[in-house]
């Protein structure tokens, strides 16, 4: 290259890309706590309760569209809260990462243990593109829609993680890269504005970042920015979780 940088610039990866729409197998990468957040369903707001944003790794390679131009694992997520309601998404979403032994002692009120057990299981991810179309008429975000149950067969030849695990991160143990892990739309519109956030190791942790980097988690400022989701994304089980207000 005759440019001249005053120096030979290193290859940087590629640029990080959205999933393609599908069905896609992948492994649950961390469950990342938002705090006591008031959600709102058609201008109504509804009772507090405790979201998490479920982090996944996809594992379904390139054809399927799960994989960044550098050939790293895309990684997408989902977040819902935490209430206990046979309708809920947190009862589904169990039922796709627990065994069936497990989800029986579950229901039995004797299972030991927490959400730190499921990291690193597989699962199936539904991603749907967005109505909202970039300029080339691709999505220009794709989402997760559903989850399922991942066949034991297809488990046993899924590829392990190839992140180092986020885990599973409460408000008063987030770390670093838990925070940069979750999408900054989730920062500014549900963490910030979570009644336990102030005062909270979180609180302590974005604070910290953005000494460094100023406009860290916030909102784009960008009227054509198209590269995020939505600031009130609406969640495929919201509807049906309207009468349950009961926090797990």
């Amino acid at each position: 290259m005759s440019f001249n940088f005053g120096t030979e610039p290193v290859q940087a990866g590629g640029i990080i890309k959205q999933a393609g729409e599908g069905q896609h197998e992948g492994r649950l990468l961390g469950l990342v706590h938002l705090g006591m957040f008031a959600d709102t369903y058609e201008g109504q707001v509804k009772a507090p309760a405790p979201f998490v944003c479920a982090l996944i790794e996809l594992k379904s390679g390139d054809e399927a569209g799960g994989v960044n131009e550098d050939g790293s694992p895309i990684i997408t997520h989902k977040t819902f809260p935490l209430k206990r309601s046979d309708r809920a998404f947190l009862t589904k979403f169990l039922k796709v990462m627990f065994t069936t032994e497990e989800f029986k002692q579950f229901n039995a009120g004797v299972l030991e243990g927490g959400f730190e057990d499921l990291i690193g299981r597989p699962l199936l991810v539904d991603m749907e593109g967005s109505k909202t179309k970039n300029d080339d008429g691709t999505p220009a975000y794709v989402n997760v829609t559903g989850m399922s149950k991942m066949p034991n067969k297809l488990a046993s030849i899924c590829d392990e993680l190839v992140n180092d695990p986020i885990g599973h991160i409460t408000l008063e143990n987030y770390t670093e890269d838990a925070l940069r892990a979750i999408p900054a739309f989730e920062i500014y519109s549900k963490l910030e504005l979570a009644d336990n956030f102030p005062g909270s190791v979180a609180e302590e942790v974005l604070f910290s970042v953005r000494e460094k980097t100023p406009d860290f988690g916030k909102k784009s400022t960008k009227s054509d920015d198209k590269t995020g989701a939505p600031e009130a994304p609406k969640y495929q089980e919201q509807k049906r979780d309207l009468d349950e207000d009961v926090a797990f």
